[in-house]
C-alpha cells in the first residue's frame, strides 16, 4: 500500500508540472499572438509611410519642376550673387584677420620696448641703492 501511495503523489507531482508548463505554454501562445499581431500593425504604418513619402516625393518633383520654369534663371542668379558676396565677406574677414596681426605685432614690439626700459630702471636704481648702502657703511666704518 505504502509503494501505491507513492506512486499516487508522485503522479500528482506530474501532474501539477504538467499544468504548470501547459498554462506557460499558453502564456507564450497569447504572447506570439500579441506579437503578430503588433508585426502587423506596425507593417500597416510602414507602408502607410512609405505611401506618404511617395507622393511627398511626388510634389516635390512637381514643384521644383515648377519653380525651374518659373523662375530658374532668377534663381541662379540669385545663388549667384549671393556666392560672389559670400566671397566678398570671406576675403574682408581675411583681410581684418591680417590687420589684426600687424596691429597685434607692433603692440606686442611696443611692450617689448617699454619692458626692456623698465628692466633698465630696475637695475639702475638697483644699483644706486647698492651704491647707497656700500656709501652708509663706508660711512660709517670711517
Amino acid at each position: 500500500m505504502p509503494e501505491q501511495g507513492n506512486r499516487f503523489l508522485e503522479a500528482e507531482e506530474q501532474a501539477e508540472r504538467l499544468v504548470q508548463m501547459l498554462a506557460e505554454l499558453r502564456k507564450q501562445a497569447v504572447s506570439y499572438q500579441d506579437a503578430g499581431g503588433q508585426l502587423t500593425a506596425t507593417r500597416e504604418r510602414l507602408v502607410s509611410l512609405l505611401q506618404s513619402m511617395e507622393q511627398l516625393s511626388k510634389d516635390s518633383r512637381n514643384a521644383i519642376g515648377t519653380l525651374a520654369q518659373i523662375a530658374g534663371g532668377e534663381m541662379l542668379e540669385r545663388i549667384a550673387k549671393t556666392l560672389e558676396l559670400s566671397g566678398e565677406i570671406h576675403s574682408g574677414v581675411g583681410k581684418l584677420q591680417e590687420q589684426t596681426d600687424e596691429l597685434s605685432n607692433v603692440h606686442f614690439a611696443d611692450l617689448s620696448a617699454r619692458i626692456r626700459k623698465l628692466t633698465l630702471l630696475v637695475w639702475v636704481t638697483l644699483g644706486l641703492g647698492t651704491a647707497g648702502i656700500v656709501l652708509s657703511i663706508v660711512n660709517l666704518l670711517t
